[in-house]
């Protein structure tokens, strides 16, 4: 399925195809929000330029559709503007949420959403000729930091949802009565938690944030399925760029011949326990 590029050493033929294949995904989970629910993109259309609610969700899918054909050609071939356009549409809807309003975080949107809109980013990064291993990991190590900081912000100031996820799953999946208190004290902890393990990223090279950071992301991902079977599909397909992006640094520095590919210098990455 995927093409190979013999100028780049296999651990990073691996993270490439990691997060093509998640930027399928996350797209898939965009395609879904637009098609069956509609997206920020087609109310800001709807809003901003006074159209029909039909037009501007149409408009809306007739986008996010290119988007998913763009991201499934990027399987076989690598195409510069092909990543740089969904970034661009990842960017939009994050500025859409935020102009929208209406929800809980609405203002933190930019940062909420920056791993989303920088898996592209990052992927058009790799196909540049004067590429730099070191600004394509950096690119993804901030934007997952930021991701992880934004939502940490959320726990820590009790979002609604936050709240009903962990009363729900605690109630039908373990049987077991939490109050509101003691929600408010576990998101305290996770938001604590999110927050350390972005700065242990950045300035500690931590494996093991890195390692939080991929089980916490695809946990909180295949919660979205949990709280709700019949909609959450889609919440959870977007979210993939919360787990394949720690997973992908985490197999750049496993490797011990990650550090010399990275910018050719030996272990100049690895990673602190």
């Amino acid at each position: 399925m995927f093409v190979r590029d013999s100028n780049k050493s296999d651990i990073q033929q691996a993270v490439l195809s990691l997060l093509k294949l998640a930027l399928v995904f996350q797209t898939m989970g965009f395609a879904m929000e637009a098609f069956f629910y509609g997206s920020a993109i087609g109310k800001f259309f709807w809003l901003k330029f006074a159209m029909t609610d039909q037009l501007a969700f149409s408009v809306d899918r007739l986008i996010v559709a290119s988007m998913l054909v763009l991201s499934l050609m990027s399987l076989w071939k690598s195409y510069l503007s092909a990543f740089f356009a969904i970034f661009l549409y990842g960017l939009f809807r994050a500025f859409c949420i935020y102009y929208n309003g209406g929800s809980y975080s609405s203002d933190l949107a930019f940062f909420t959403q920056m791993a989303r809109y920088t898996l592209p980013l990052a992927l058009a990064i790799s196909c540049l000729k004067m590429r730099s291993s070191l600004t394509f990991v950096w690119s993804i190590k901030i934007a997952i930091a930021a991701t992880f900081v934004a939502h940490g912000f959320e726990a820590l100031n009790l979002h609604p949802k936050f709240v009903d996820f962990i009363i729900k799953t605690f109630r039908i999946y373990l049987n077991v009565s939490v109050s509101e208190a003691a929600c408010h004290y576990i998101l305290f902890v996770i938001g604590a938690a999110d927050i350390l393990a972005a700065l242990a990223l950045l300035t500690l090279n931590s494996k093991t944030a890195v390692v939080y950071m991929a089980f916490w992301g695809a946990l909180t991902a295949v919660c979205r399925i949990l709280y709700d079977p019949t909609n959450g599909l889609a919440d959870t397909l977007s979210r993939v760029s919360h787990f394949a992006i720690p997973l992908a640094l985490y197999m750049f520095y496993f490797s011990k011949a990650a550090g010399k590919h990275l910018l050719g210098r030996k272990n100049k990455l690895s990673l602190k326990s």
